[in-house]
């Protein structure tokens, strides 16, 4: 049985994808982690474009379950670049967890050490709980500040394609 190593990136915006490089510079902080400081070769790459915040229907978690499946000889590690990077929802995050856990996966973070402590427990899921506080505020934050344009008379949405402006 030999220990493979495995890199989970994910952004949670197209624009991230298309004008920030968010994957790509999320890939080379984790190579830059398992070369320079695991001193280890990773295996493959999974990359995850927004699709959905709901675990099972990010394509890349999917292929990264089912690669850890179809080679069960090996045992893995996966590293991913921060605790948000995985999960912004606490109950996602556990469901990670104990998938990965059901699979004996290790998790290494370059933000984040994982200890099975309550301690560490603790720190886990309260940086968690933080991220998805965030998500949700920003989430108030933009809905109302949306209101707030349409109540002055701003169109807020997408224009149609249709529309030509003059």
């Amino acid at each position: 049985m030999s220990l493979k190593w495995l890199i989970y990136c994910r952004v949670s915006s197209k624009k991230q994808v298309k004008e920030w490089n968010g994957l790509s510079s999320q890939e080379q902080k984790c190579m830059n982690y398992a070369e320079n400081v695991l001193w280890i070769k990773v295996d493959k790459v999974f990359n995850d474009e927004w699709i959905s915040w709901w675990v099972f229907e990010r394509k890349s978690i999917k292929e990264l379950i089912s690669y850890i499946d179809s080679n069960k000889n090996n045992s893995y590690t996966v590293i991913f670049e921060d605790l948000n990077r995985l999960s912004r929802d606490i109950q996602v995050h556990h469901l990670l967890r104990t998938e990965f856990r059901k699979r004996w996966v290790e998790l290494q973070c370059p933000n984040f050490q994982f200890e099975e402590t309550p301690e560490w427990t603790f720190r886990e899921n309260m940086s968690v709980s933080m991220a998805q506080y965030e998500k949700e505020k920003n989430k108030q934050r933009v809905l109302s500040r949306q209101k707030a344009r349409l109540e002055q008379g701003f169109y807020c949405f997408p224009v149609p394609i249709w529309y030509k402006y003059i």
